[in-house]
This record gives structure tokens, sequence and C-alpha cells, in this order.
């Protein structure tokens, strides 16, 4: 027996079967919470509202997902998110987040102030087809916080505030086939003419998003101040993956130089 949080209704399809008169029950979750404040700019440091849809071309059906950072949240902290219909069978595709095992439509976490978080994203549909995934006014969300769609399938990258990605779906493929990066306003950066550059890590690949075309040396220090990896590269405008040396276990730092700034994170490999 699923108990629903308060602010859940359900629907129930039951299906008769004549030979063993046998019931089907499927349900599917409904959020009767008001999400609008979630599509607000951020408000207090360290907070983000993100709306993120699925389109479906074939139909226009949507699907809405919404990532949140509040300064009250904590480990414990949820709001009504337990939320994603497996069994509609009306033509919709399922698109959610999901953490400790659980299945999101509205994700709520604590707050971001630095560094990045990395969000599994499931997509699943019984049938194949074109979809969009998209921001919804990505022109009201706080832009020092970047969002980048990370597809495992085809090994592309995108800025969800530069544009939407479209992509080709088949049951086959495995559900959790996005990741959401969200990255906070870099910290440690040293410049003398300000340009956007991000910095994050996920698992053991190293992320950098540039604005213009630049040059870059990419370090990783170990805590004794040792080099362990350099690599001098050539950066394009855009979103660029780098897979990470195998490295003993540990904290180490990321340094991105360029010729006008600097920037450097901590992490853990």
């Amino acid at each position: 027996m699923r108990y629903l949080p308060l602010g859940q209704s359900f629907w129930v399809q039951r299906l008769a079967l004549p030979s063993s008169q046998q019931f089907v029950f499927k349900t599917t979750g409904v959020t009767l919470s008001n999400p609008s404040n979630l599509s607000k700019p951020q408000t207090q440091p360290g907070e983000y509202h993100f709306t993120l849809r699925s389109v479906n071309s074939a139909n226009g059906k949507v699907i809405k997902t919404y990532l949140s950072a509040r300064n009250q949240a904590n480990d414990n902290f949820q709001m009504h998110e337990d939320v994603v219909a497996r069994f509609n069978e009306n033509g919709y595709q399922q698109f959610y987040t999901y953490q400790d095992n659980v299945a999101l439509s509205i994700n709520t976490q604590s707050k971001l102030m630095t560094g990045s978080r990395s969000i599994p994203l499931y997509f699943e549909h019984n049938q194949p087809g074109i979809f969009t995934i998209e921001p919804i006014n990505a022109d009201e969300q706080d832009h020092a916080f970047t969002v980048v769609l990370e597809d495992r399938h085809s090994k592309i990258l995108t800025d969800l505030y530069q544009s939407g990605y479209t992509f080709q779906h088949h049951p086959s493929i495995e559900v959790n086939r996005f990741m959401i990066h969200i990255n906070a306003p870099a910290v440690g950066v040293i410049n003398q003419k300000p340009t956007k550059t991000n910095l994050w890590t996920s698992s053991d690949k190293i992320f950098i998003q540039k604005d213009i075309e630049t040059v870059a040396l990419l370090e990783i220090i170990d805590l004794t101040g040792k080099t362990v990896y350099s690599n001098r590269t050539a950066l394009s405008r855009g979103v660029h993956v780098f897979q990470a040396p195998v490295l003993p276990k540990g904290l180490y730092l990321i340094r991105l130089t360029e010729s006008d700034q600097s920037t450097t994170i901590k992490t853990i490999f």
C-alpha cells in the first residue's frame, strides 16, 4: 500500500478481463501545489527556480519538470515532488528527475552557493519520436547560474539558456539518458577583462563553458601543490568536456588559466 502525501491525488484505471475478472490498477500522481513560485528568478543568494519542459513534436504534448534550490531546504526537505505518470497511456512522454530512489517532477534541494550540482534527468515513452527539451521563461531566470543538458547517449552538451535540445527517441534507449548540470557563479576568478567562464566537474569529467573563443591551460593540482594533469587547448564558444585521468582518491584543485583570467575550483576525484 502506498500512502500519498498531502496535496496529491490520483486516478485509477480498472481493466476487467472477461476470462479471469482480474483487475489491473494503474496510478498517476498529480501535484496540486502551486508551482508558480518555481518559475520566478532567485530571491536569495544560492536559490534557483528552473522550469524545463519536454515537447512531443508529433502531438504537442508537454510535460514539465521543476528544479528548485531554497535557503530553507536541507537533505530531508521535500515539497510535493514524488510525482511521475509512469503508466500514462494518453500519449504523454515521461519526464522527471531522480533522487534517492524517488522519481520527482519537482526536485527541491538545498541552496547552491558555489560549485555545481548534477541531477539525473529521466525520459521515457513507449513510442519512438522526436522530442525537444527546453526551459520555460529563460529570460526570467537568474543567468548567474548555468544550466547544461548532457545527452549521455549522443554525447552532446547543450546550454539551455542558448537553445533547446531536440533529439530522436526510441523506447530501447535507457531511460536515464540525460543529466542536468547546474553550475553556480564561478568563484576564485582573477581577471582584468571580464568574460564568462564556468568550470565544474561531474564524476570523472571536467566541464568548461566559455562565451568567447580562447586558448587556455587546464590543470589538476593535488594538495601538495603538484600538477598531476596539464592540457593547453583551444576553446570555442560553448561547453566542452574533458576526461580526468585516473587519480588517487582525494581532494584536488582544477585551474583554468587564460591570458586575461584564471579560474580555480575544488573537487574530489
